[in-house]
């Protein structure tokens, strides 16, 4: 069924078709709020895998020293191991790492073709497995909220594009692989163990059958991004228990980037639609800033936009206007959430800013292959996996905004 698959792909787009356009959503909560920092933490902690951190800085050529340390950090660490998925139920990882402290694992799989395994910080083990896997499994689960042909929607899409096309190859291929096969086979089934219920110690009937099921059922080995934050007390060493499997420590890796003349959106604190006491075009809205952001991010220079440029004719936003030198930083890894949090207040409570600075933003990049995103809800991938957040900061103001960027069938609240 792949070469078919694959075939297919090859012919609808020799026969002039695309995949339709993505549609995502993009959500903004801002103001100050009764207690800003509590709020920042909050929403922070609810997304728990990131692969990215960006912090944009115009009006300044350097960063302060407590962000440039930020960024260095031999912190900003992770574990890469092979590790079959039985090994997160011993009990002596339960007790010590999943109950006294913050565990965060993610399986390196792709969530929309394969089977995909993560633990959040709350201690649930989560299960994305296709429809034989989960049966060789043994445990009780439930259908995917996406329902296959929502979720993993790309053949699925190519069989509807390719009824358009009276071609005698596109029949025989919808005959071999039809909608039916495609929802049958990439139907997911989830399953959700909660490590840190009590009734999960030696002996009790629900361990003992989790333990059978995963020892004799699911002997099947991942790769895993891995991160902890131990409690204060804790002296448990992760290294010890990770001993007799294959395993590194990985440094999340940082670049640096600077501006000069760099066109910058207007916006104001206070008019996140873009409207200044009913007019427009005093401030730029939301979805455009984010835009810019985005082509920002991706090197793309917005100064010119020629009409005829064969790159780019992408422009900055109206208002706008220019800044001699900027800063842009990134850290790409396996990023926690405590890590995101720290260099956030850093940037809010710690530093004095000088007064030209008009914002700062903390642009934040999620796993697109991650099971679940916001606040442990099911991720879903469709034709895109984005699930991606911006923390907007207005040096000398208590106000924020909070955008962040889902795929289209995504679930926040």
């Amino acid at each position: 069924w792949k070469v078919q698959l694959h075939e297919l792909e090859l012919a609808t787009m020799a026969a002039g078709s695309s995949f339709l356009p993505y549609q995502g959503k993009l959500l903004v909560e801002s103001g100050p709020f009764q207690n800003t920092d509590e709020y920042i933490a909050k929403r922070i902690e609810e997304h728990t895998f990131n692969y990215g951190v960006e912090v944009v800085i115009p009006g300044m050529d350097t960063l302060p020293p407590l962000i440039s340390d930020w960024f260095t950090s031999t912190s900003n660490c992770h574990y890469f191991a092979h590790l079959p998925v039985h090994k997160f139920i011993d009990l002596d990882f339960i007790n010590n790492v999943i109950r006294k402290g913050k565990f965060t694992a993610l399986s390196c799989s792709h969530v929309d073709t394969g089977d995909s395994i993560a633990i959040i910080p709350t201690g649930i083990l989560y299960f994305s497995l296709m429809k034989d896997t989960y049966q060789q499994l043994g445990l009780n689960g439930k259908s995917s909220n996406f329902k296959g042909i929502d979720r993993f929607s790309k053949y699925y899409i190519l069989q509807h594009q390719a009824k358009a096309f009276n071609i005698y190859q596109f029949k025989l291929y919808l005959h071999n692989f039809n909608a039916h096969n495609a929802s049958t086979f990439f139907l997911p089934k989830v399953v959700q163990i909660d490590l840190r219920d009590p009734a999960i110690k030696s002996g009790s009937k629900l361990y003992n059958r989790i333990n059978w099921c995963l020892t004799t059922n699911f002997d099947i080995k991942f790769n895993f991004l891995m991160s902890w934050i131990p409690d204060h007390d804790n002296q448990f060493r992760l290294e010890s228990w990770l001993e007799g499997h294959k395993y590194s420590i990985k440094q999340c890796s940082s670049i640096r980037k600077h501006h000069e003349n760099l066109s910058v959106p207007e916006i104001t604190w206070s008019y996140p639609q873009g409207f200044v006491d009913g007019i427009e075009d005093k401030s730029c809205n939301i979805s455009n800033f984010y835009e810019w952001l985005g082509a920002l991010s991706c090197d793309i220079d917005s100064s010119v936009g020629s009409p005829d440029n064969f790159i780019s004719t992408y422009t900055c936003p109206i208002p706008n206007f220019t800044v001699s030198n900027s800063i842009t930083s990134r850290c790409l890894g396996f990023i926690s959430t405590n890590q995101i949090n720290n260099l956030v207040q850093d940037i809010r409570n710690r530093i004095s800013w000088p007064e030209d600075i008009p914002w700062i933003t903390v642009n934040v990049w999620g796993f697109h292959d991650s099971p679940v995103s916001w606040k442990g809800f099911e991720h879903n991938y469709f034709v895109c996996g984005d699930n991606n957040y911006t923390i907007v900061i207005f040096p000398g103001t208590s106000t924020i905004w909070y955008i962040f960027a889902t795929s289209a069938y995504d679930s926040y609240s």
